[in-house]
């Protein structure tokens, strides 16, 4: 895994926060015109993964660890999936961008033709 790879798989946490979890795993911050291109980019990827109902898929799963954890204290529960979404979001996200999945997006028209 290169630098860049790394880099980005935390920017993708979080398109809000990602700079700031990049800062935190010992990256420099860029300047503010390529932190707004990332940001950007970011912001991109996890649409392509809400329009594809990756997201939906990947908040779903993050609530059935969180039951299998069993976390009762809520708060502690609402951080632990959000966690679990932010990992799944970063780890689709990096398998993608190394080839190793594809994403294939069906239009709903595609989908009524069968």
């Amino acid at each position: 895994m290169t630098a860049v790879d790394k880099r980005l798989f935390y920017l993708m946490l979080s398109p809000s926060l990602g700079q700031d979890f990049a800062v935190e795993a010992g990256f420099s911050p860029p300047s503010d015109e390529v932190q707004e291109k990332e940001t950007i980019d970011v912001i991109a990827r996890w649409s392509v993964l809400t329009t594809a109902g990756l997201l939906e898929d990947i908040i779903e799963t993050s609530d059935w660890m969180c039951d299998f954890q069993d976390i009762k204290d809520e708060d502690a529960r609402d951080d632990t999936h959000r966690a679990f979404i932010s990992y799944g979001v970063g780890l689709v996200n990096k398998l993608l961008d190394s080839n190793k999945v594809m994403l294939v997006m069906m239009l709903d028209e595609d989908i009524d033709d069968e």
